[in-house]
Parts: structure tokens; sequence; C-alpha cells
């Protein structure tokens, strides 16, 4: 397993361990922007987790409300 997943698998199961969603999103490194590198904008709105009908992050751990133009530590293409 890389350090990426293990990261990954860490936070999540962080995630797991607390109810609160405020603090959920803060685990997450939610923010309100895209994060940018030299290849892409990394945007809720492109997650494969994120649902546009809905404007809804269906990653099990986080399963919340998330707007297109956010991103979290979570975000997969």
């Amino acid at each position: 397993m890389s350090s990426e997943m293990d990261a990954t698998a860490s936070i999540i199961e962080h995630i797991y361990a607390t109810r609160d969603v405020k603090e959920k999103a803060e685990i997450a490194g939610l923010m309100r922007a895209p994060f940018k590198d030299a290849e892409m904008d990394r945007a809720c709105g492109t997650c494969i987790y994120f649902l546009p009908r809905h404007r809804h992050c269906d990653l099990p751990a986080l399963d919340f409300p998330v707007d297109p133009d956010w991103w979290c530590q979570l975000w997969r293409l």
C-alpha cells in the first residue's frame, strides 16, 4: 500500500470516529475553493464522489452537501 493510500485510509478512519459534521469537514481538509495544480483544478464538482444533481458528497465517510467549487483531501478523479 502506498503512503498516499495509507494517508487516505487514516483520514477516513478519523472521519468515521467522529459524529460532528464540522469536525468531519476539518479532518477531510474541506476548503471552499478548488485545489489547483499544474495539471488541473481539483474541485468537488470533478470528484467521483460528487453527486451534481444533489450537490452532495457521496463518500460514505463524509456524506453531506458540498458546493461543486469546494475541495477536500479525499478528492478522486
